[in-house]
């Protein structure tokens, strides 16, 4: 990738490209000056600002970057989930995106984001993730929010923000029960100290049982399973124990 300009936080691709061209005006400012002497001298135009060479070329990496970078066009079903997601958000404080694999989670939640115009969003992943996160952001163009994406095992290193929305995803990691994962009372602990709203993302919520459900949202505190003190609790409704006897 050329040598551009770093993204300003909040700034899309518009705002970027009048942000560069700007500044390249500057560089490219002139005045007249006299050369010569008598009948010979002439008037020429010369730099008023003396600018390094690899910034003229970063100034001009950054105008071709940022008028031609792709803005992704949302499909029709983000776009229903995102009317019908931001609603439920700003009723419940939460939502699960129980999307298939590839159909645009990411994208979907960030539109959500948009729409709920927050100031800061926490998106939490793999690390592997956090590179395309970051592109979707960018070509998104989202014009009122700033995003920072960090993997679940570098969460202590977060910075302290007022976080307003917190997006999990890989959403079922945090289902380990009975007892919850440190990966779990982490993200309850962020949910508490900011009062962020929430949105879950998982092509695969309970992969292994139902009860992978309950530590996922316990932390979120208009969750479906609040009135439950413990996962124990929760079983007495929804887990059919049954016993088994090992023949040795």
């Amino acid at each position: 990738m050329k040598d551009v300009v770093k993204r300003r936080p909040a700034y899309n691709n518009k705002m970027m490209f009048d942000y560069c061209e700007t500044i390249h005006r500057v560089i490219c400012l002139t005045k007249k000056i006299k050369k010569g002497k008598g009948k010979h001298a002439v008037m020429v135009d010369v730099p008023v600002h003396n600018f390094p060479d690899d910034i003229k070329q970063r100034i001009k990496n950054s105008l071709e970057y940022y008028k031609k970078k792709d803005v992704i066009e949302l499909r029709e079903y983000q776009k229903e989930i995102i009317i019908k997601g931001t609603e439920i958000v700003k009723q419940r404080g939460f939502l699960y995106l129980a999307m298939e694999v590839r159909t645009g989670k990411t994208l979907t939640s960030l539109g959500i984001c948009q729409q709920l115009n927050v100031d800061n969003v926490l998106f939490l992943t793999k690390k592997k993730a956090i590179g395309s996160i970051s592109d979707d952001y960018t070509k998104m163009c989202p014009t009122n929010f700033a995003l920072f994406t960090i993997n679940y095992e570098s969460i202590h290193k977060i910075p302290d923000l007022k976080w307003d929305v917190i997006i999990c995803d890989e959403s079922h990691s945090m289902g380990a029960f009975p007892k919850p994962s440190n990966r779990a009372k982490a993200v309850k602990e962020l949910i508490r100290k900011n009062h962020s709203k929430v949105i879950l993302l998982s092509g695969t919520p309970t992969p292994e049982s139902y009860s992978q459900m309950y530590h996922q949202v316990y932390g979120i505190p208009t969750n479906p399973f609040s009135q439950y003190k413990n996962f124990y609790r929760f079983c007495d409704d929804y887990v059919k124990v049954t016993e088994k006897e090992l023949t040795l």
